[in-house]
This record gives structure tokens, C-alpha cells and sequence, in this order.
């Protein structure tokens, strides 16, 4: 059986899971010592990562020799099961579900996510 509900309900039926998924994580916040301004957030449920987030903010990068500046980037890992699981319950493709979890992320942890990728760990 199929059901037909708005974008702001299934927007609030991921964020739910996700929400859930996350409850009771350890979330670290690092401030990047080689980048003025930088940080990372890890988001760790019973030990093992779900989330890494890399923040780095316009300026030289210190090896790059031909003085670019490169703008500020906020750069989102996601563990891969996550998003395994999530495009099997949910039935999206892996380009709208990043989407998702980066808006989620966004507003859950106050930052800026520009590029998302997923990894094993």
C-alpha cells in the first residue's frame, strides 16, 4: 500500500530517523590546529563513527605553491550502511539522500556542509 504525503512530512519522517539514529552519540568538536578557524565534528554512537564533518575556511592552503586561495569548504562523511539502509527504507536515489542528511546535519549541528561523500570506516 502506498501513501501520498507532503515534502515538510517525509522531510520530518528523515529527520526523525536520523534524529533516533544519533540520540545518544558522542559528538566532538576539534578545532584544527594547522587551520585558523578550522574544526571537525564527529558524531560516535556505541563507539563506532556515523559522521565526520571537516570545516575549513577560505585562505592558502599551506602546501599549494601558487598562492590560491581556496574557498571555505564544509565537507560531510557519512558512514556508508547509513546511507545503505536509508535508500533501501526509503526508496530514494544516493544524490537526493545526501541532500537530505546534509540539510539534517546543517541544522542539527549549526554548520555549513558545501560537499558529501560516504566512507566504510
Amino acid at each position: 500500500m502506498k501513501y501520498v504525503i507532503t515534502q515538510s512530512q517525509f522531510h520530518k519522517l528523515v529527520y526523525g530517523y536520523l534524529n533516533k539514529m544519533v540520540k545518544s552519540s558522542e559528538v566532538v568538536r576539534e578545532e584544527n590546529p594547522y587551520v585558523e578557524g578550522g574544526f571537525s565534528v564527529t558524531v560516535d554512537t556505541k563507539g563506532k563513527r556515523q559522521f565526520t564533518y571537516q570545516y575549513t575556511p577560505e585562505g592558502e592552503s599551506w602546501d599549494d605553491p601558487t598562492d590560491t586561495i581556496y574557498p571555505e569548504n564544509g565537507f560531510l562523511v557519512i558512514k556508508k550502511g547509513i546511507v545503505d539502509d536509508m535508500r533501501e527504507l526509503f526508496g530514494l536515489r544516493k544524490s537526493k539522500l545526501y541532500d537530505l542528511i546534509a540539510d539534517w546535519f546543517t541544522e542539527t549541528y549549526d554548520v555549513n556542509v558545501d560537499e558529501v561523500s560516504e566512507t566504510t570506516y
